[in-house]
């Protein structure tokens, strides 16, 4: 790790115009650059360059990490792979705007630097003021990416996520939003509740619509009142009916944004992010809460400590579906509007702070318009992060491999969704989705008993080995990067249990073998497959499964080996 702490010695102030904790020089430039890039929707795709003369830049100025370019980057060797060759790994704990750059000067010699850059940042130290900056994190594996990928989930897993996150059996949550919209009351959603409990839920997540006037995007956003009309007993009484069903409860929420419609804007204007003499523009029809004023990260506290103080919320999925613009304060004076961008993050982490320690029990999921804050920074105050708003199994298969690149199994989650009544989908989605924490986003109501039975099924299952998937460690086996397989494998510390994944999308080619190699399986033992009864030599799996493409469907299938 490294990072910068910066003392003002002087007796005048001192203006920190960029900073970069980190700084790496290697020899020559032989490298492949490989950068995760996206957009709403379809975040993190890998891509692989091999670096050339000059400076390359991967960076945000959005205000935060982004869903068009994330903070993990690795330099390679050319002919490094999944498990061979050297990797180089990077990445910044820190959900703002960031840079990376990676420059090969005339002397053919690479440098790699990692922090804030001067785009999005500057800092004004008064005499015996102290700075110190995020720490920029690095790696190195002589065992291709998966090398590199293992050293970063344990990393993570044991330093960044929260403590004690890591315990027991994460709850496999049922969300209203894909199924309900806005469109929820309690009636409803106590009927959500019932049958999530029947079909073996753990935890029903009442997403956007609960609060205020908020029928839809244009209003109420900022005004945590329970809606009246909604919840008549009040939200107390409501979450005691849900639980008493046999379900957790969670519960939305997006504390950093406000509708111009509605009773906090018409309050306090000044408490958006906005320049003087320009307009203020409206994403999804919100503006930006000016985080980096003390003011409204206290009203904040206050106003979720009244609704939600004495209530039993197991869960909050905290949402930022729009980035930063005229990012001006009115709290700072003209000469320190550089650092807004900044002191922005600072107060969204003291915001975090505060639900982790006023409501130890309470789970916390991070979103933004899906996967548009997935990074280091955002992982020390949350059990998980929403991977993307995107569910379909095409698409979510490459992002959850590149997302897990950099990223634990342990922080992803992954959501089944609107599979109908098509029993074939419902099964392909989820084994797409076991490849990180398990929920589902559907209407159940509206679902057959075929299908909920089949539901309650999957969740028995996941919960044979979804403590593999929080701590064990993650291979890739075929990468889906110009492909339409994927492969992958977690394993136990002690190699007695395994979980081997392979997704393939039809049009792959009928009848075509492919070799599923799990390297890290102990040659002398032997293992049952839990889910068929066979057995298999530790050596047969070294050497690999051997699985026969479908071809004009898609398929998938998963093996969960436990030694004997």
């Amino acid at each position: 790790t490294r990072s910068m702490q910066i003392t003002n010695k002087s007796k005048d102030e001192v203006k920190i115009e960029n900073c970069m904790p980190l700084c790496l020089d290697l020899p020559g430039y032989d490298y492949d650059l490989v950068k995760l890039w996206g957009g709403h929707c379809y975040e993190r795709n890998f891509e692989r360059t091999p670096l050339c003369h000059g400076t390359q830049v991967i960076s945000s100025s959005r205000g935060a990490s982004s869903h068009q370019f994330n903070p993990f980057m690795a330099l390679c060797e050319s002919k490094a792979g999944n498990d061979k060759g050297e990797v180089w790994g990077f990445n910044f704990v820190f959900s703002g705007s960031f840079e990376n750059c990676v420059h090969v000067d005339q002397m053919e010699n690479t440098r790699v630097l990692v922090g804030l850059g001067s785009e999005c940042f500057a800092y004004t130290l008064g005499s015996g003021e102290v700075f110190e900056s995020p720490e920029a994190v690095m790696t190195y594996s002589q065992d291709g990416f998966n090398g590199m990928s293992g050293n970063f989930h344990k990393f993570i897993n044991r330093y960044i996520v929260p403590e004690g996150v890591l315990e027991g059996h994460r709850p496999v949550v049922l969300n209203t939003w894909e199924a309900c919209y806005f469109n929820i009351d309690e009636e409803k959603l106590v009927a959500f509740a019932a049958e999530a409990a029947k079909t073996g839920f753990d935890m029903l997540v009442m997403d956007d619509g609960w609060f205020g006037k908020r029928n839809g995007d244009k209003a109420g956003l900022g005004d945590w009142t329970p809606n009246p009309q909604k919840f008549k007993n009040g939200l107390g009484s409501f979450i005691k009916r849900v639980k008493n069903e046999g379900v957790q409860f969670g519960i939305w929420i997006e504390p950093e944004m406000v509708n111009p419609d509605s009773d906090l804007f018409r309050a306090h204007p000044e408490w958006c992010l906005a320049c003087p003499d320009r307009e203020m523009s409206l994403s999804r029809d919100q503006l930006v809460l000016d985080m980096s004023n003390p003011e409204v990260v206290q009203y904040l506290k206050a106003a979720f400590t009244k609704v939600f103080e004495g209530l039993e919320i197991d869960y909050i999925k905290w949402d930022m579906n729009r980035h930063l613009s005229e990012v001006g304060s009115a709290y700072h004076p003209a000469e320190r509007q550089d650092e807004v961008m900044y002191r922005y993050v600072l107060g969204v982490y003291e915001l975090c702070r505060f639900f982790r320690e006023k409501f130890p029990r309470t789970m916390i999921e991070h979103c933004s318009g899906g996967g548009g804050r997935y990074d280091l920074g955002i992982m020390q105050y949350c059990s998980q992060i929403w991977t993307s708003d995107n569910t379909y199994p095409y698409s979510r298969t490459p992002i959850q491999y590149s997302s897990l690149l950099g990223y634990p199994a342990s922080v992803m989650s992954c959501h089944v969704s609107n599979p109908g009544d098509n029993m074939k989908s419902l099964d392909y989605r989820f084994k797409v989705a076991v490849g990180g924490v398990l929920g589902y986003e559907l209407n159940i109501l509206n679902m057959s008993d075929e299908a909920k039975r089949i539901m309650s099924e999957q969740v028995k299952l996941y919960k044979t080995f979804d403590r593999l998937i929080l701590t064990g460690e993650y291979y890739t086996v075929i990468a889906p990067v110009d492909s339409r397989f994927e492969s992958h494998y977690f394993i136990n510390e002690e190699k007695s249990e395994i979980l081997l994944s392979y997704v393939e999308r039809k049009g792959a080619g009928a009848g075509k073998i492919l070799k599923l190699r799990v390297r890290a399986a102990d040659k002398k033992s032997s293992y049952k497959d839990q889910l068929t009864g066979d057995i298999y030599t530790g050596k047969e799996l070294f050497d690999g499964v051997e699985v026969i493409s479908e071809g004009e469907k898609d398929f998938a299938r998963l093996w969960h080996f436990v030694k004997i």
